[in-house]
């Protein structure tokens, strides 16, 4: 009797565009979590986290000057919504900002 040998596939990797690459960047900045892009664009979390890892997203996500600007205009009183459309970021990306910005000053005393 023969043996059968049993043939395995070989799963194909999935080549993305560097256009796919930079819209999940743009999105990242925008203060999009990584499991919203990867739906958005159909791209596994596990690669958008090796991308951002490689390309270092997250110094680019918060600058300082930018956090501190954000939680000064929101003092003065000027809304999340209208925050966010003037730096292009999402709303709940401004509230992180602020609440940054209040963990730094409460931890500075």
């Amino acid at each position: 009797m023969a043996k059968k040998i049993k043939e395995t596939e070989k799963k194909s990797r999935k080549v993305y565009t560097l256009d796919t690459k930079a819209e999940a960047k743009q999105m990242y900045l925008r203060g999009l979590y990584m499991r919203e892009i990867s739906v958005l664009l159909g791209v596994p979390v596990r690669t958008l986290e090796d991308w951002q890892t490689c390309d270092n997203w997250h110094a680019l996500k918060y600058p300082s000057e930018i956090r501190q600007k954000v939680y000064e205009l929101r003092q003065s009183g000027m809304k999340a919504t209208e925050i966010a459309k003037h730096f292009g970021l999402s709303v709940r990306a401004v509230y992180k900002y602020i609440r940054d910005v209040k963990r730094k000053a409460k931890a500075n005393g």
